[in-house]
């Protein structure tokens, strides 16, 4: 497995778009970046999916996945015009501009 170093925040870069975060050794929250072609009014859009939001229940209330999603969205933002995610809490991710 391919792995960068994005920030001295532990935080990596597996293969390509899956972002995890490190503690102790051990990988304890991740998120997924999977970038999609969409088709609209016979355009093509560049946008992304976020999937696989998740960290240790030991690890929540940490701000891993704060941190997490901001460098995911940052990332979309500057490539994709339309960024959705698939969510099962709705409200988790409200702050972020989700609707």
């Amino acid at each position: 497995m391919k792995v960068i170093l994005i920030t001295i925040l532990r935080i990596y870069l597996c293969q390509k778009n899956c972002f995890v975060y490190v503690e102790e050794g051990h990988v304890v929250s991740a998120i997924i970046r999977a970038p999609h072609a969409m088709m609209f009014n016979d355009k093509v859009l560049r946008t992304s999916m976020i999937l696989g939001v998740c960290t240790l229940p030991a690890y929540r209330k940490r701000g891993y996945m704060k941190r997490l999603i901001e460098i995911v969205l940052d990332a979309c933002e500057h490539t994709e015009l339309i960024t959705l995610i698939q969510a099962y809490d709705q409200k988790l991710y409200e702050p972020y501009g989700f609707q």
